[in-house]
């Protein structure tokens, strides 16, 4: 629990309020997101929380590991997380491997990890994530 000034804040409000004060109004043109495990759902109440006209701004999500349900999310920021996201999570498939659907992937295309250690997650995708943000910067930039 964080505490500040007036109260207290778990995990989704500290997330939520961190996001509004820094991402929302960034003067950012793109945002790359990584969320790791319960993050997936935090991001979730931020999108949620994030003005409409904000939204194009939001490049790529990188899940790992995450639970979040998508149903939770209006059509559009549903639809945001499924075109712009992806999930990488624990497998013994080799990096990359595409995955089966479940409840777990946030409505969003899902990648083995390649590791079964769920705190391994970002450490072993972060190559195949920095191509799948790089991809996307190629396109705006290039």
């Amino acid at each position: 629990m964080a505490f500040f000034l007036g109260g207290e804040l778990n995990g989704r409000s500290c997330c939520v309020r961190s996001w509004q004060s820094f991402v929302a109004t960034s003067p950012a043109k793109r945002v790359l997101v990584v969320a790791h495990s319960a993050g997936g759902a935090w991001l979730c109440a931020c999108l949620a929380e994030t003005p409409p006209e904000r939204l194009g701004r939001i490049t790529r999500i990188a899940l790992t590991d995450t639970f979040q349900d998508p149903r939770t999310l209006d059509p559009t920021r549903a639809e945001l997380l499924r075109t712009r996201g992806r999930h990488w999570r624990t497998g013994s498939e080799p990096l990359g491997t595409p995955m089966a659907d479940d409840e777990r992937n946030g409505g969003c295309a899902t990648y083995s990890a390649g590791t079964l250690d769920h705190a391994s997650t970002n450490y072993c995708a972060k190559d195949s994530i920095f191509r799948f943000f790089d991809e996307a910067l190629a396109v705006v930039d290039g």
